[in-house]
């Protein structure tokens, strides 16, 4: 987290011969984030790595030193990740997330965009690919809607290449 990371540079940076801080930018949330590391990327970190050029030009843009942020985005090997060709599993329309259950990964929303769904007919399936400190939290919610035999939790996978195949759609 922005807060762990934060912390860890400061812890490092009373030592007499502090090794290298690296903070790696996923994906702050609010805007005096950005300004923090922007203002502190000058002294405190060695380096700042964001994963999309729209998070570094905004890091530039707030002053942070252009020697010091990179961006290394996320990719995807389409070849693996591609999916069955001209076919469709058999069944209702598969939804699902890959990623860790925790509230600011809004589970929620995909839950309940997937209720509506649901109560208007539509036959649907949530799999959610991940585990989380907001997984509980997330299952008891899913049972109050009466959403059981809809979502699939599928805990952590080894073989996400395959989950993400035999979805229909990918949320983020």
């Amino acid at each position: 987290s922005f807060q762990t990371g934060m912390g860890a540079a400061l812890a490092v940076l009373g030592r007499s011969n502090p090794p290298p801080v690296v903070l790696v930018l996923h994906n702050p949330f609010k805007s005096w984030n950005f300004r923090v590391i922007a203002w502190s990327g000058r002294r405190w970190f060695d380096q700042v790595v964001c994963v999309s050029e729209s998070n570094r030009d905004l890091l530039l843009d707030l002053g942070a030193p252009a020697d010091k942020v990179i961006s290394i985005p996320n990719g995807v090997d389409t070849e693996r990740y591609t999916p069955h060709a001209n076919e469709r599993l058999p069944g209702p329309l598969r939804v699902g997330i890959v990623a860790r259950i925790e509230v600011y990964k809004s589970h929620d929303i995909l839950i309940e965009a997937a209720r509506k769904l649901i109560l208007e007919g539509v036959q649907l399936e949530v799999h959610l690919c991940g585990s989380g400190s907001y997984e509980e939290k997330l299952r008891h919610k899913v049972k109050a809607y009466g959403m059981d035999s809809h979502v699939r939790f599928l805990g952590m996978r080894e073989d996400v290449h395959d989950v993400l195949r035999n979805l229909d759609v990918f949320a983020l």
